[in-house]
């Protein structure tokens, strides 16, 4: 288990659980395990490949991809209390109050309140989406 109080890289490779207060910050991040962000995890490239719990506060990205590597634990998801914004989106079992962006594509078993898009927006029919919007 890594802790800190905030996290600056150029690249971020996390396996196992890393636990931050603050900001996690790199040009790119892959996370194979579990992560508790108390802040926002700004990146160009995030790729989330979660076994276990995550709990984010906010996401800012270019590219994000969110997938549930166990899938015997099919109730685990990427939890996050604010916002995803990212160019390109293409998340799973994912829990947001709101997601933005250019092309957004919702898998299956997500929860979000607010999906907002500028291109393109693909919602699986196990999702669960209260509102979207063209912007």
């Amino acid at each position: 288990c890594l802790k800190c109080k905030s996290a600056e890289c150029n690249e971020a490779e996390i396996y196992g659980l890393m636990k931050s207060d603050g900001n996690l910050e790199a040009k790119e991040i892959k996370i194979y395990g579990e992560l508790f962000c108390g802040e926002l995890i700004c990146t160009e490239t995030a790729e989330i490949l979660f076994k276990g719990k995550i709990k984010v506060d906010s996401i800012r990205c270019s590219k994000l991809t969110v997938r549930n590597k166990n899938k015997l634990k099919l109730r685990k998801r990427l939890t996050v209390k604010e916002f995803i914004e990212a160019d390109e989106i293409d998340i799973e079992r994912v829990k947001a109050q709101r997601v933005s962006g250019k092309t957004v594509k919702i898998g299956d078993y997500c929860n979000i309140e607010l999906v907002q898009y500028s291109e393109s927006i693909e919602i699986s029919p196990m999702s669960k989406v209260k509102k979207t919007e063209k912007i």
